[in-house]
């Protein structure tokens, strides 16, 4: 958590933790940002949000240090703050003040961690933080950085290299300029933001499979197939969550299981439907038992 002193310091700049709001173009967003800056209003947290922050801050060194033993890297500082100015692409526009508190450096390469209780992976987190990163970047000089994240409901650490996406960052200072400008007028009501494109912070490449070496007519055929099995299989899976719905449909509220019994050339087979002590209903598909005289 920030001391009343480092929150009086982020008046003066915009932080690595206000990026993805100066990036998402919000103007409610950036009002309240202003707001906050202007100490008209004071963030609020919930008690989950603020245990969770709390827990974050005390895993931090045993995130680096585990992350820094099982990856065999030697660290430089931690806790390490700097602020740059920055100049706009248009000359009359004012600079802007960017400041970055790297949780640890690493040579002179800003490290980034995270404490992450929910489901995301890895690379969800580096999307979700990937503007921090670019601002470290930015402020660090550095053309890349590490996320380092922990994952609670995994036990484990992982880490991406987050790469410097230099056209994204000279749109990122131009709009952290613009929203400077109007905070530093109090003319944030006029803004008009709009928000940038997602970060490409990796060196993985998108292209279309027909680019690929030797994709020939007879791939195309065979994969038109298998894309309409695909489809197929999701069309499928719709009528089947429709059919069981309506089986549950069917079972009494005083009942715990209802077996329905099929014939023709079904017969032998059988749908069960069932009521967990919570009430919960599941429908289950259940196939004749095997004869073991005849296997």
């Amino acid at each position: 958590m920030l001391s009343k002193a480092q929150l009086e310091e982020r008046k003066h700049y915009i932080g690595s933790s206000e990026a993805a709001t100066i990036a998402s173009g919000d103007i409610e967003q950036w009002i309240e940002l202003s707001e906050i800056k202007n100490g008209n209003v004071t963030k609020a947290f919930t008690k989950q949000q603020r245990f969770l922050m709390d827990t974050g801050s005390y895993l931090e060194e045993y995130i680096l240090d585990k992350w820094c033993i099982d990856q065999k890297k030697t660290l430089s500082s931690r806790g390490m703050g700097k602020s740059v100015m920055m100049q706009p692409r248009n000359p009359r526009d004012s600079v802007v003040p960017l400041h970055s508190t790297f949780d640890a450096i690493m040579g002179t390469v800003p490290i980034e961690i995270k404490a992450h209780f929910g489901f995301r992976d890895i690379d969800e987190l580096a999307d979700l933080y990937a503007p921090q990163c670019q601002h470290h970047m930015i402020v660090s000089g550095m053309d890349h950085c590490y996320l380092v994240a922990f994952f609670g409901v995994r036990c484990r650490i992982e880490f991406r290299q987050i790469k410097k996406d230099y056209a994204w960052c000279e749109q990122y200072i131009n709009q952290a300029a613009d929203f400077w400008d109007l905070h530093m007028t109090d003319r944030m009501k006029d803004a008009l933001p709009s928000a940038l494109r997602p970060v490409d912070w990796s060196d993985m490449i998108t292209i279309n499979m027909t680019e690929l070496d030797g994709f020939s007519e007879d791939d195309q055929r065979e994969f038109n197939m298998k894309a309409g099995f695909i489809q197929d299989a999701k069309d499928l899976e719709s009528i089947a969550t429709k059919s069981k719905d309506d089986f549950k449909a069917k079972m009494p509220k005083n009942c715990k299981r209802m077996d329905f019994d099929c014939d023709g050339n079904m017969t032998g087979h059988k749908v069960r439907v069932t009521r967990s002590k919570a009430g919960t209903l599941t429908c289950t598909f259940i196939p004749p038992k095997k004869d073991k005289d005849n296997e």
